[in-house]
């Protein structure tokens, strides 16, 4: 087999392996659009339960409860009446939003990580556009002859 057909099927073959590595990272790219959209929702969906333990947190921090109210709060804390059962629960309330924020805030984290993954080659376009540069006949051209070079000076 001459040089010229073997160096044809090589950049025929690297064309084939940049292309399938161009569809392989559009899948990532789809892959991570959707991980994103999802944590963004479930981000939104956190929002609502926050709001609503503020609110109580704000009402048990300064409120001052009668006697039945304390009663009752006793009940629900398995605590005596005179162990001060609202300061738990505002304790529990406050408990509560701090792992809703840190939920939020790890979603937030992983938003970050799959946003780093697409930087490797950028969008959809520029992807393709990286795939053309170098697939180009005279850059795979270039590459063979480099490697063919190597690989005679390493024999």
């Amino acid at each position: 087999m001459n040089e010229s057909t073997k160096k044809q099927k090589w950049i025929a073959k690297e064309r084939e392996r940049l292309l399938k590595e161009h569809h392989d990272y559009l899948d990532v790219i789809r892959k991570n659009e959707d991980y994103i959209q999802n944590n963004l929702w479930q981000i939104g969906l956190l929002h609502a339960p926050i709001r609503t333990l503020t609110n109580q947190y704000a009402f048990f921090k300064d409120h001052d409860f009668d006697d039945d109210q304390i009663e009752i709060m006793s009940a629900c804390t398995g605590e005596r009446t005179d162990m001060n059962p609202e300061h738990t629960l505002y304790c529990e309330i406050k408990f509560g939003m701090k792992v809703l924020r840190k939920e939020q805030e790890r979603l937030s984290n992983q938003i970050i990580e799959y946003r780093q993954q697409l930087k490797k080659r950028g969008d959809v376009g520029e992807s393709y556009k990286l795939f053309l540069r170098l697939s180009d006949d005279q850059v795979l051209s270039k590459k063979y002859d480099k490697l063919n070079e190597v690989n005679k000076n390493v024999k």
